[in-house]
Protein backbone atom coordinates (compact mmCIF):
# COMPACT_ATOMS: atom_id res chain seq x y z
CA UNK A 1 0.00 0.00 0.00
CA UNK A 2 2.74 2.48 0.93
CA UNK A 3 4.62 1.73 -2.29
CA UNK A 4 1.49 2.36 -4.32
CA UNK A 5 0.71 5.58 -2.45
CA UNK A 6 4.21 7.03 -2.75
CA UNK A 7 4.83 6.07 -6.39
CA UNK A 8 1.51 6.50 -8.19
CA UNK A 9 0.62 9.41 -10.44
CA UNK A 10 -3.08 8.54 -10.18
CA UNK A 11 -4.83 6.70 -7.37
CA UNK A 12 -8.36 5.57 -8.14
CA UNK A 13 -10.19 4.13 -5.15
CA UNK A 14 -12.74 1.33 -5.66
CA UNK A 15 -13.11 -0.35 -2.27
CA UNK A 16 -16.07 -0.77 0.09
CA UNK A 17 -16.35 1.26 3.26
CA UNK A 18 -15.32 -0.98 6.14
CA UNK A 19 -13.70 -0.32 9.51
CA UNK A 20 -10.35 -0.97 7.78
CA UNK A 21 -10.98 1.49 4.93
CA UNK A 22 -12.65 4.28 6.93
CA UNK A 23 -10.36 7.34 6.55
CA UNK A 24 -7.85 5.19 4.68
CA UNK A 25 -6.81 8.35 2.88
CA UNK A 26 -6.24 10.73 5.76
CA UNK A 27 -3.75 13.59 5.95
CA UNK A 28 -0.79 11.32 6.68
CA UNK A 29 -1.55 9.04 3.72
CA UNK A 30 -2.30 11.87 1.30
CA UNK A 31 0.94 13.63 2.24
CA UNK A 32 2.83 10.46 1.20
CA UNK A 33 1.49 10.94 -2.32
CA UNK A 34 3.48 12.80 -4.96
CA UNK A 35 2.74 16.52 -5.12
CA UNK A 36 1.76 16.17 -8.77
CA UNK A 37 -0.51 13.13 -8.20
CA UNK A 38 -4.27 12.87 -8.56
CA UNK A 39 -6.63 11.19 -6.10
CA UNK A 40 -9.96 9.83 -7.33
CA UNK A 41 -12.53 8.18 -5.06
CA UNK A 42 -15.25 6.14 -6.73
CA UNK A 43 -15.62 3.71 -3.83
CA UNK A 44 -17.58 5.02 -0.90
CA UNK A 45 -17.75 8.20 1.11
CA UNK A 46 -15.66 8.07 4.27
CA UNK A 47 -12.67 6.36 2.67
CA UNK A 48 -11.12 9.76 1.95
CA UNK A 49 -11.13 12.11 4.92
CA UNK A 50 -12.53 15.18 3.18
CA UNK A 51 -11.31 17.70 5.78
CA UNK A 52 -7.78 16.32 5.50
CA UNK A 53 -8.03 16.32 1.70
CA UNK A 54 -8.95 19.99 1.74
CA UNK A 55 -6.09 20.91 4.10
CA UNK A 56 -3.54 19.09 1.95
CA UNK A 57 -4.90 20.46 -1.33
CA UNK A 58 -5.16 24.08 -0.19
CA UNK A 59 -1.46 23.87 0.67
CA UNK A 60 -0.78 22.75 -2.91
CA UNK A 61 0.25 19.18 -2.21
CA UNK A 62 -1.89 17.38 -4.83
CA UNK A 63 -2.31 18.24 -8.49
CA UNK A 64 -5.98 17.39 -8.22
CA UNK A 65 -8.71 15.27 -6.70
CA UNK A 66 -12.13 14.05 -7.75
CA UNK A 67 -14.83 12.48 -5.62
CA UNK A 68 -18.07 10.96 -6.80
CA UNK A 69 -18.90 9.84 -3.28
CA UNK A 70 -18.69 11.81 -0.05
CA UNK A 71 -19.32 10.98 3.57
CA UNK A 72 -22.42 13.15 3.99
CA UNK A 73 -24.45 13.60 0.85
CA UNK A 74 -25.40 15.86 -0.70
CA UNK A 75 -22.30 18.02 -0.52
CA UNK A 76 -23.09 21.36 1.03
CA UNK A 77 -22.67 24.44 -1.16
CA UNK A 78 -20.29 25.97 1.39
CA UNK A 79 -17.99 22.93 1.51
CA UNK A 80 -14.41 24.24 1.38
CA UNK A 81 -13.41 21.65 -1.22
CA UNK A 82 -15.65 23.48 -3.69
CA UNK A 83 -13.41 26.55 -3.41
CA UNK A 84 -10.47 24.68 -4.94
CA UNK A 85 -9.84 24.95 -8.69
CA UNK A 86 -8.28 21.49 -8.80
CA UNK A 87 -11.18 19.64 -7.13
CA UNK A 88 -14.08 18.00 -9.00
CA UNK A 89 -17.23 16.47 -7.55
CA UNK A 90 -19.42 14.25 -9.71
CA UNK A 91 -22.54 12.16 -9.03
CA UNK A 92 -22.03 8.47 -8.29
CA UNK A 93 -23.85 7.39 -11.46
CA UNK A 94 -20.99 7.05 -13.91
CA UNK A 95 -22.53 4.01 -15.58
CA UNK A 96 -25.86 5.73 -16.06
CA UNK A 97 -26.64 6.18 -19.71
CA UNK A 98 -29.55 5.27 -21.94
CA UNK A 99 -27.54 2.39 -23.40
CA UNK A 100 -26.30 0.99 -20.09
CA UNK A 101 -29.70 1.12 -18.40
CA UNK A 102 -31.21 -0.71 -21.37
CA UNK A 103 -28.48 -3.35 -21.34
CA UNK A 104 -28.73 -3.93 -17.60
CA UNK A 105 -32.52 -4.21 -17.82
CA UNK A 106 -32.30 -6.84 -20.56
CA UNK A 107 -29.73 -8.92 -18.66
CA UNK A 108 -31.83 -8.74 -15.47
CA UNK A 109 -34.95 -9.88 -17.35
CA UNK A 110 -33.05 -12.72 -19.03
CA UNK A 111 -31.67 -13.83 -15.65
CA UNK A 112 -35.16 -13.86 -14.09
CA UNK A 113 -36.45 -15.94 -17.03
CA UNK A 114 -33.50 -18.34 -16.72
CA UNK A 115 -34.13 -18.80 -12.99
CA UNK A 116 -37.89 -19.34 -13.41
CA UNK A 117 -37.52 -21.86 -16.23
CA UNK A 118 -34.31 -23.51 -15.01
CA UNK A 119 -32.95 -22.94 -18.50
CA UNK A 120 -29.74 -21.21 -19.38
CA UNK A 121 -26.91 -19.75 -17.39
CA UNK A 122 -27.14 -16.54 -15.47
CA UNK A 123 -25.37 -13.64 -17.18
CA UNK A 124 -23.10 -11.19 -15.44
CA UNK A 125 -24.42 -7.64 -15.65
CA UNK A 126 -20.89 -6.28 -15.87
CA UNK A 127 -19.20 -7.49 -19.03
Amino acid sequence: FDTMVTNSDFISIHVPLTPETKNLFDKATILKMKKDAYLINMGRGGIVNESDLYEVMKDGHLMGASLDVIEKEPMQVDDPLLTLDNFVITPHIGMYSKESVGSVSIVCAENVAAMLTNKGELKNIIQ
